[in-house]
């Protein structure tokens, strides 16, 4: 049996706990990145982070993501809008935080094929009214990879998807490591 978080830390096993977590926050992970290339269309993109627990998404720039969340609720989805991460300029309009850390694998699966459903209207009414097809988004350049406070924990972009500042400055990650692997 698992003992609780306090036993952990009185008895000097948190980096068991921490261990536990990692474990589970990865599985989190790995659930919405899946579940992202199975229920969003292809114009959209994503940061594939190695840590934390959040997963910024791209969509083409006529979707703004603050009309899309109305949307979105009403289908029982959530996320928050990219612009509420850049208050001061109002960049992040057609960009979203997806959270999926305190959900189970289920309710991963499930919101990510809601969002991505009303992602796909848009795309779809977007082609049908203009007759264009719209390209992919760009990466999202997220406010952490930025060196912008975020005022909590976040998650930075895979470096493999060479994602940098607007200094070209390649981001740090923390990634989440096995506990065979040590590390703090």
């Amino acid at each position: 049996p698992h003992l609780f978080v306090r036993e952990y830390f009185a008895e000097g096993r948190w980096r068991e706990y921490l261990a536990v977590l990692v474990e589970i926050y990865r599985g989190r992970r790995d659930t919405m990145v899946a579940a992202l290339h199975e229920h969003f269309p292809p114009q959209a993109t994503w940061t594939e982070p190695e840590g934390g627990l959040f997963i910024w998404a791209g969509l083409p720039g006529f979707i703004d993501t603050g009309d899309l969340l109305a949307k979105t609720l009403r289908e029982g989805g959530a996320f928050v809008p990219g612009q509420g991460a850049y208050v001061a300029d109002g960049r992040g309009r057609n960009s979203m935080r997806l959270n999926c850390s305190g959900v189970n694998d289920g309710e991963i699966r499930e919101g990510v094929r809601r969002i991505g459903k009303a992602v796909a209207e848009q795309v779809e009414l977007y082609g049908a009214l203009t007759g264009e097809h719209p390209r992919p988004a760009e990466l999202p350049h997220t406010p952490a990879a930025e060196g912008e406070d975020m005022g909590g924990i976040d998650s930075q972009p895979n470096p493999s998807q060479s994602i940098s500042d607007s200094s070209g400055a390649d981001s740090v990650v923390l990634p989440f490591r096995k506990a065979a692997e040590g590390g703090p």
